[in-house]
């Protein structure tokens, strides 16, 4: 044998330069972050799409022209989390869809251990989807409450000058009553509408306010039979995951939920000089199966039995200049 020392074979020159590697991973760890943005604004913007009202979207566009942003900031903040984590656990469930597809075929004997970690598994995952929908809903409620403080706030600051000097005969009762139903009207969309109309539903004395209210939200501004006297269920045992995203018509349940959200809304306000402060409470209905007593306590709102959350704002706006004693003459 010889002792001719081996001739390495020729090496391709390489042509990278020293950081092409490291640029190339920045471009893909930022394109997949562009992606993920976009992927959570779609569901930030889907899910308050799906669980608005055009008229609604209105009215925080007008509350925000008035500096509302400062207070609903956090619940913005919540819901940009709220809507990563859900397109986070969507990136993860497809990933794992795919990998199963793609894995090799295994023993036999290793399908059992494959059944069981999904039963595992498997409720955990849809424990925690169900608490991110229900924070969602939940943390949408507190932006409505805050919209609903905001239109009490601008009621009051009309009508209370004129239960001052008791014009028209009106007073503070038929003032804070008023003020009540505009914030019934702000909550309506994440009200349940699984509910019976009847005129003793929480010692509804609004007949002058909230009647009117409800019958023009049918065509002719009649009550109709459908949407007042239809049978509903009121109570947890009847929750479902499509129910609690309420995808019936408006006509069959637009007069319910504004009943029901002015059941559950009290309305308080005080006044300082020349601005009023508006309180609003509402009771929000905590609608997703297997969640529903992690976010609130089990009462009663108008017959209805289930777990509520109580979200609490207030609004601080100036009075109108007090009017006349007497109405004009003419």
């Amino acid at each position: 044998m010889s002792d001719a020392p081996a001739i390495k074979p020729p090496q391709a020159p390489d042509d990278r330069q020293p950081g092409s590697a490291l640029v190339a991973r920045a471009a893909g760890l930022l394109t997949t972050g562009v992606g993920h943005l976009v992927g959570t604004a779609t569901v930030f913007a889907l899910s308050w799409m799906l669980l608005t009202s055009p008229e609604t979207r209105d009215l925080t566009v007008e509350a925000l022209s008035h500096g509302l942003l400062s207070q609903i900031k956090v619940e913005i903040w919540l819901q940009a989390g709220l809507s990563a984590c859900t397109w986070a656990l969507g990136v993860m469930a497809f990933h794992a869809i795919r990998s199963a597809r793609q894995r090799t075929p295994r023993l036999v004997k290793a399908r059992g251990t494959v059944i069981l970690e999904t039963l595992i598994v498997f409720p955990l995952f849809l424990l925690v989807t169900m608490g991110l929908l229900q924070l969602t809903v939940n943390n949408t409620a507190g932006i409505l409450t805050t919209l609903a403080a905001f239109n009490a706030g601008r009621t009051l600051a009309v009508w209370h000058p004129e239960a001052e000097v008791g014009r028209n005969g009106v007073s503070q009762a038929l003032a804070t009553d008023k003020a009540r139903v505009a914030a019934a009207v702000a909550v309506t969309p994440v009200a349940p509408s699984d509910f019976v109309y009847t005129a003793g539903n929480c010692n509804n004395a609004s007949q002058a306010t909230l009647g009117p209210k409800i019958e023009s939200m049918t065509m002719g501004g009649h009550i109709t039979d459908m949407s007042m006297h239809v049978k509903a269920h009121g109570n947890r045992e009847h929750l479902t995951v499509s129910g609690a995203f309420d995808q019936s018509s408006f006509l069959s349940r637009g007069q319910r939920k504004l009943n029901f959200a002015y059941c559950a809304t009290t309305v308080s306000y005080t006044t300082s000089g020349s601005e009023v402060t508006a309180r609003v409470e509402y009771k929000h209905q905590n609608a997703m199966p297997m969640v529903e007593l992690i976010f609130g306590n089990f009462e009663t709102v108008a017959g209805r039995a289930a777990f509520y959350s109580t979200i609490e704002r207030e609004f601080t706006t100036t009075l109108q200049i007090p009017p006349l004693t007497n109405s004009p003459g003419w």
